[in-house]
């Protein structure tokens, strides 16, 4: 049975509330470029990228194609394996000491320098392997590179 009234003894936010943080976020540098970097890198290039693997590659069949995605997978594995969770939590550990045990969300963010920096690398080069025609292999570590630190930082 669903209950559509305000439980008792709990505080509920006026429905405005929401607009309201989510505007006063963009007030933040770390958090605004973090997000704006987010989904520019992730829903626009990457995505973007990822259906013209059919053109990129046309001398392979489908199965190939789908074969050419090991490196996205592999890079994946690797950064949620090694990434994901310990170096974040210790990089949060790391910084609140300096800040009197204080943690703030804005620590979360620092993997996303290198990560900006790994994709960029990472989509620069398969490009440029697409364009000059180099050997597959090329693409698939240019993949790798790109996801390797980018699953990580999220």
């Amino acid at each position: 049975m669903k209950n559509f009234r305000p439980v008792p003894g709990i505080h509920h936010p006026k429905p405005w509330h929401t607009l309201v943080r989510f505007l006063q976020m963009w007030s933040y540098p770390t958090i605004s470029i973090s997000i704006v970097g987010y989904c520019f890198l992730l829903y626009w290039w990457l995505l973007s990228i990822l259906t013209m693997f059919p053109v990129a590659y046309p001398d392979f069949g489908p199965q190939i194609q789908g074969l050419l995605m090991v490196g996205l997978i592999l890079g994946t594995l690797v950064s949620e394996v090694f990434f994901s969770g310990r170096l974040s939590d210790w990089i949060v550990l790391k910084l609140a000491r300096q800040n009197n045990n204080v943690r703030t969300p804005e620590m979360r963010l620092w993997l996303w320098y290198p990560a900006t920096i790994l994709v960029t690398i990472g989509l620069i080069v398969w490009g440029r392997s697409i364009d000059a025609g180099w050997h597959w292999m090329v693409g698939q570590v240019a993949w790798f590179i790109c996801i390797f630190n980018f699953s990580g930082s999220r």
